[in-house]
């Protein structure tokens, strides 16, 4: 063990960005990730040491930057968090990060349930799915918020249905480290009732409007 901890390895590791002190005029109008992955490289018992210790994060302080567009890069990234001695970045992904400003606003749009619902055999669905509510407020940046008509929940299946469903789901939060959503979860409803059959009998079938030169 001693002997192989002394060799050079590559460690990835994955580092989440968290921006601060965003005056609250100002939203990020630049979609970004929310973390980056890191190669790097060092002894054994270097990674060792960085993979168990603390989980590093990259703190990029918004009023720090230009309030135009701003250009990250690996040795930026770097300068924002703690490794310990020894450790060599090699690469980034994605290679670079981009950060603009724009107006910070607000605007609604209707939920889009991303659902489907699987019944037990003899059950079905009665009436439409009530989603509740039906649309939601987001916050950023007026840029952004342009290009957004409609937001989705998570992927959600719901199975072997065979009472009425009511259930709260999550919004899809892909984008919830750069834009508010209020609320955050919405309450679906969905009738389920079993079937039934009745046969009618005797029901007398006439025909109307027959042509005089044809017949039935």
């Amino acid at each position: 063990v001693s002997v192989n901890m002394s060799y050079e390895y590559h460690v990835v590791i994955s580092v989440p960005l968290v921006i601060e002190n965003l005056p609250p005029d100002k939203a990020i109008a630049t979609p970004f990730p929310k973390s980056v992955q890191l190669r790097l490289r060092g002894s054994g018992w270097r990674s060792a040491a960085l993979m168990l210790g603390a989980d590093p994060r990259c703190i990029i302080d918004a009023s720090s930057l230009r309030p135009h567009a701003h250009a990250f890069v690996l040795d930026d990234v770097i300068d924002r968090i703690t490794i310990p001695i020894g450790i060599q970045p090699i690469d980034m992904k994605p290679e670079s990060l981009y950060f603009d400003f724009d107006r910070y606003t607000q605007k609604r749009v209707p939920v889009l349930l991303n659902a489907e619902a699987e019944f037990r055999a003899g059950y079905g669905q009665v009436g439409e799915t009530i989603v509740t509510p039906d649309s939601v407020t987001i916050g950023g940046a007026a840029s952004v918020l342009a290009t957004i008509s409609g937001w989705p929940t998570t992927r959600t299946t719901f199975t072997d249905l065979k009472f009425p469903l009511d259930a709260g789901v999550p919004l899809a939060d892909s984008a919830s480290h750069y834009l508010r959503l209020s609320p955050q979860a919405v309450h679906v409803r969905i009738d389920v009732q079993q079937f039934a059959e009745k046969t009618i009998t005797g029901l007398l079938v006439e025909t109307h409007a027959v042509p005089q030169n044809k017949e039935v």
